[in-house]
């Protein structure tokens, strides 16, 4: 996976669409297994709608959670 600092490299453009996607999944499993570790709620609503992190295959399989 891309760093952010190399993804800045990359001329804009130049990914085509799965290499975007593989991107963008891996940066919000990654993004989502940090709150998961750091905030103590946020563990708990994943726990409870039964977020499995083995079956993310893409970003659209990530759950929506509505805020205000």
């Amino acid at each position: 996976m891309l760093s952010f600092d190399e993804l800045l490299e990359i001329n804009p453009y130049s990914l085509d669409k799965v290499q975007k996607e593989h991107f963008l999944t891996e940066s919000l499993k990654k993004l989502t297994q940090h709150h998961i570790q750091n905030c103590l709620e946020y563990k708990k609503m994943m726990r409870a709608i039964g977020y499995d992190e083995n079956r993310i295959k893409t970003y659209e399989d990530l759950p929506f959670l509505p805020v205000s």
